[in-house]
């Protein structure tokens, strides 16, 4: 199994323990409500609430966004390093051509899904470029192998 990937980022985690913190601030906010008697206070209460709701969507909104642009950069680097890997193990191994295995075993279809089960079959047939790969040949272990190896030597360090 690869070791290599896309883990949980330290920014999804301040995320998800920020919106939490927020998430527990309104709360109290609102039982302290229901122990107002006043008018005016409630209504001071209840507009407290409404501003933190909104600030809590909008930053919420804009904290995602930032989250997006991280985890595409991450899978940026990570197809870099996995095209790096395919490159050297093709050099050392004398590969000329490296192909990737796209083929699957069987269609699969949602059916939950609002697409119809035949466009979705049509999709992933339109998708696939390779129908057949001879077992014997495929050296996607090998390349797992190198790049976990490389993972390992990277989180040693010097």
């Amino acid at each position: 199994m690869p070791q290599f990937g896309l883990s949980r980022s330290c920014l999804e985690a301040d995320i998800l323990a920020e919106r939490e913190t927020r998430d527990a601030e309104i709360k109290q906010i609102e039982e302290a409500l229901q122990d107002v008697v006043g008018a005016t206070r409630r209504e001071e209460l209840n507009d407290q609430i409404t501003l933190a709701k909104l600030e809590l969507q909008f930053w919420y909104q804009e904290s995602t966004a930032e989250l997006e642009v991280e985890k595409a950069l991450r899978l940026q680097h990570l197809y870099r390093t996995i095209k790096k890997a395919v490159a050297e193990l093709a050099q050392a191994e004398g590969y000329k051509l490296v192909i990737l295995d796209d083929s699957i075993e069987e269609l699969k279809f949602d059916r939950d899904s609002r697409i119809p089960p035949q466009v979705q079959g049509l999709q992933q047939i339109m998708n696939h470029k390779l129908l057949y790969l001879f077992p014997a040949i495929d050296v996607t272990d090998d390349l797992i192998t190198r790049m976990n190896n490389e993972f390992r030597a990277a989180q040693a360090g010097p």
